[in-house]
């Protein structure tokens, strides 16, 4: 997985991660294990690295990088290319 603009649903790098390491999810280790067992993992590799965040149940747990420079620089570059669209419209 790249950086990305956006928080990333904890979902699909729970799959990216079982797709990097061959893992496959299994009746004994349902999904919901796995989320909770690679969020450990990351906190504890990555302290402070990421912030976990649940909007709703629904939605579930996205993950952001704890880092709000990275956010400020897409919202600036993003308004930039919205202002110039906006000016040859």
């Amino acid at each position: 997985m790249q950086s990305s603009e956006y928080p990333i649903s904890l979902s699909e790098v729970v799959t990216k991660y079982q797709e990097l390491t061959k893992e496959e999810i299994n009746p004994t280790k349902p999904e919901r294990l796995c989320r909770i067992r690679l969020r450990n993992r990351l906190e504890k590799l990555y302290p402070n690295e990421f912030l976990f965040v649940v909007p709703n149940k629904r939605d579930g747990t996205f993950i952001a990088l704890n880092n709000i420079d990275h956010y400020v620089r897409f919202a600036i570059k993003k308004a930039q290319q919205d202002k110039e669209v906006n000016f040859f419209s």
